[in-house]
């Protein structure tokens, strides 16, 4: 009888909770070996982001066959998608099979995925026509690395060698929090990357704004040769939807230049590449190192760029240039991406192992970051509470609306049932000498309020699909892509299963070779902060294409589902441009032109950003801004219509001036009394409005700490944190000379006044309605300055 109910025990708990690794492992029956090659590209992933997952799959059967491979997570509700894809085995032969999902906020090191192998049954109702057969192989598989924290930056670098970047992760002296000072956050950089172990989609190299190609001589894993194929294209998708490729030339054997070996040629700054030898890199010591005394190569290889004379504008910027002028790094943007070269060799051992490069001397100016890497002990700044500046997305998607309004239906119904059924009723009964009627009154009552629930309940049931949304929406004048980032809440008011469908590229057009059927692909979504796994008691499980999840197969529950839709494709709004096909120029610190748009609606709570230029060479960039930038703010209660012209010279006068770039970024940072306590939490209500957060994370890496902070032992300063939007700021504009316009366009879903985004979901082949608010970003490339080598007075004054 024991023995009966151990066994009943044991069936329930495995269906309930799952099963162990161990137990796993053993239901594979050894028919295929599941192993895992790589969770996450580099075998380091980051919770919250898009993750790659590389299995090496193994089978034992003496004929080739067909099986569907699936990993199994679980979302916000509960419900179980299965990322699946289907994959031709060979005996005996390991084949490497990548999946791409995303990983929830609360995912860590520990935790595990579940892999299973079934024999593919074809379904044309499913996304990608084919449901689960026979199992074949199960197994728990765990990160075969480290999951990184969801507010952690990464920077892969293809090679072993990492340049200085490692110092970015460095923890200074601010008390208890691990984040450089006057900066807020680490950045921890992710070597050994090889030219053959890049994924085949975009998804997988996400987590990563920049990927620094360091080639070293004659190694054919980081060999340029290597990269084919699928491989290419994602590496290509991952550039034009934002990420930023830096290639660090090596001193010789190079192979960038050689068009029937490099696929990456057409994305390449359009430069003619000259190798100068016997070059002494001590002249170039303000761009490499703060010290006096380090030894720096007397013989060098060096290469500098010249523009072609060809290059379109945006094809051939030169970021920095030595002391004659040369060109020594150059860029070229690439959709709303770039892709960099560096002519000084980097990677040598010098510069790699010697602690000769000072990241916050060089990669400052090219990555658009500030912050002490290496402070002077004495340099403390007290850190207070950690304050997320995206932890508000949350709060402006969901949908309460409809939710109150039957809240407080249902208190006011049950409260005037109670006076009818109860003591007014009874006392109307009294007053006319009818009481031998109460249980008849009573009854009546209680027929008459169940109806009028009922009813009222089918009245305000939700019938249409519709959406609420917070949108990040991006453009660079003069590319053809936009790219959107959508945080929704969907609103699905029927019972069973919907499928939901991503926008895609809408035809963008062919051009240099690059992948134009960008389109979107969607996810499910876990608020940030969000540590809870409970969900509904009828948790299903539903397919997801593991290469393309551009559709979900939704379980319905008359409730709301939360995703996120990451986009790019060809415009859809009509972006601030220059009025009647002029241009925008700049006069030292004076911004000449005119800007006009046609968006939906009008701009409100505008920011107008000129970065000017660099600071020179030699300067000290750490505790302060590589460049030199000038804001200019709107009241929150004025509006730029579409089609009204907006005279930069002008409105920039009349608008509120914050000439000095450095106290306005300072001021979007929150302090507090330390008299009051250090809250440890994550709290994003310390920002005035949502538009302040969501200015704060497009600016996150150029945010600093009040000028005061240090002088006053009172204060504390607040350390910033996105997760949400990590791999969406502006900060690699800072180096290099542009106007930045940020806007708002709609207001919050629940203010009654949002409006449609500009990319939205669909029901099978029905748009779905939404309304919130998009975040206009936009960005005007002014002519390339490179900073100079002589003193600060040789820049414009700012006004």
């Amino acid at each position: 009888m024991h023995t009966r109910l151990l066994a009943l025990l044991s069936v329930v708990i495995l269906f309930l909770f799952g099963s162990s690794p161990a137990l796993a492992q053993a239901a594979q029956g050894e028919e295929i070996k599941i192993d895992v090659g790589e969770f996450g590209v580099g075998n380091v992933a980051r919770a919250g982001d898009w993750c790659g997952v590389r299995l090496k799959l193994t089978d034992s059967a003496i004929k080739q066959r067909e099986v569907l491979v699936r990993l199994v997570m679980s979302d916000a509700d509960g419900d179980r998608p299965a990322y699946s894809r289907l994959v031709t085995l060979n005996p005996g032969a390991p084949i490497d099979a990548w999946l791409y999902f995303r990983l929830p906020f609360w995912f860590r090191t520990g935790d595990t995925v579940l892999a299973l192998l079934n024999e593919p049954i074809t379904d044309d109702r499913e996304p990608i026509g084919l449901r689960p057969g026979r199992l074949l192989a199960r197994r728990q598989i765990l990160p075969g690395g480290k999951v990184q924290d969801s507010g952690t930056p990464l920077i892969g670098v293809i090679g072993v060698h990492e340049m200085g970047l490692r110092q970015y992760a460095a923890v200074a002296a601010t008390g208890s929090m691990s984040n450089p000072l006057l900066a807020h956050e680490a950045i921890e950089s992710v070597p050994g990357l090889t030219a053959k172990g890049l994924p085949d989609r975009w998804m997988g190299l996400s987590p990563f704004e920049t990927i620094v190609w360091g080639e070293s001589t004659g190694g054919t894993d980081t060999d340029i040769s290597q990269l084919r194929g699928e491989r290419t294209r994602s590496l290509k998708e991952w550039v034009q939807r934002g990420g930023h490729l830096i290639v660090v030339l090596p001193p010789s054997g190079q192979a960038w230049t050689n068009a029937s070996t490099n696929e990456l040629m057409d994305i390449l700054p359009a430069v003619n590449i000259m190798r100068r030898e016997g070059v002494d890199l001590s002249d170039f010591r303000g761009l490499i190192t703060r010290s006096k005394e380090a030894a720096l190569p007397r013989s060098a290889v060096l290469h500098v760029f010249e523009p072609l004379n060809t290059a379109a504008p945006g094809d051939a910027i030169r970021v920095l240039s030595g002391p004659k002028g040369e060109c020594v790094v150059a860029r070229r943007i690439v959709g709303i991406g770039a892709v960099t070269l560096i002519g000084l060799d980097l990677s040598s051992r010098l510069f790699s192992q010697g602690g000769v490069l000072d990241a916050d001397v060089f990669w400052h100016r090219v990555l658009g970051k500030r912050g002490i890497l290496q402070p002077d002990q004495k340099e403390v700044i007290q850190r207070g509470p950690v304050i997320g500046v995206d932890q508000t997305i949350a709060s402006q998607i969901a949908k309460r609306g409809t939710a109150v309004t039957g809240v407080f239906l249902g208190i006011g119904v049950f409260v005037l049932y109670w006076l009818l059924a109860g003591p007014l009723g009874f006392g109307v009964l009294k007053a006319r000498k009818a009481t031998r009627f109460a249980w008849l009154g009573f009854l009546l009552t209680a027929v008459a309020f169940t109806g009028l629930a009922f009813g009222a309940a089918t009245w305000f049931r939700p019938r249409r699909f519709e959406a609420a949304h917070l949108t990040l929406l991006d453009h660079i004048y003069g590319q053809r892509i936009q790219r959107a980032r959508s945080w929704m809440s969907l609103m699905l008011p029927h019972d069973g299963t919907v499928r939901v469908v991503a926008p895609d590229s809408e035809g963008l057009p062919q051009a240099q070779g690059l992948r134009h059927d960008l389109g979107g692909v969607i996810s499910p979504w876990d608020p940030v902060g969000n540590a809870q796994r409970s969900g509904f008691l009828d948790a299903r499980e539903y397919q997801v294409d593991g290469r393309d999840p551009t559709q979900l197969d939704l379980p319905s529950r008359s409730t709301v589902k939360q995703v996120q839709l990451d986009w790019a494709g060809a415009p859809r709004w009509g972006m601030p441009h220059p009025y009647q096909g002029g241009e925008i120029r700049a006069d030292g610190a004076k911004l000449i032109g005119a800007l006009v748009h046609e968006l939906p609606g009008p701009v409100h709570d505008l920011l107008i950003c000129h970065v000017i230029g660099q600071q020179p060479i030699g300067a000290d960039v750490r505790s302060r801004l590589v460049s030199r930038v000038q804001f200019w703010k709107w009241p929150a209660n004025k509006e730029w219509a579409p089609g009204v012209p907006l005279d930069l010279t002008v409105e920039t006068e009349q608008a509120l001036a914050l000439n000095s770039g450095e106290l306005y970024l300072s001021n979007l940072v929150p302090t507090s009394n330390l008299n009051f306590g250090i809250n440890t939490g994550t709290d994003s209500r310390a920002f005035r409005s949502v538009t302040e957060a969501m200015v704060a994370a497009s600016l996150f890496p150029e945010l600093g700490i009040p000028d005061d902070a240090s002088k006053q032992q009172s204060v504390s300063v607040a350390v910033l944190r996105r997760e949400a939007t990590q791999g969406y700021d502006l900060g690699r504009w800072f180096t290099q000379p542009c106007v930045i316009v940020i806007g708002f366009v709609g207001e919050p879903a629940g203010s009654g006044s949002g409006l449609a985004a500009p990319v939205t979901l669909s029901i099978g082949a029905t748009p779905m309605e939404s309304k919130g608010m998009t975040v206009v970003r936009w960005v005007y490339p002014l002519a390339d300055l490179p900073p100079s080598w002589k003193g600060p007075s040789d820049l414009p004054a700012l006004k």
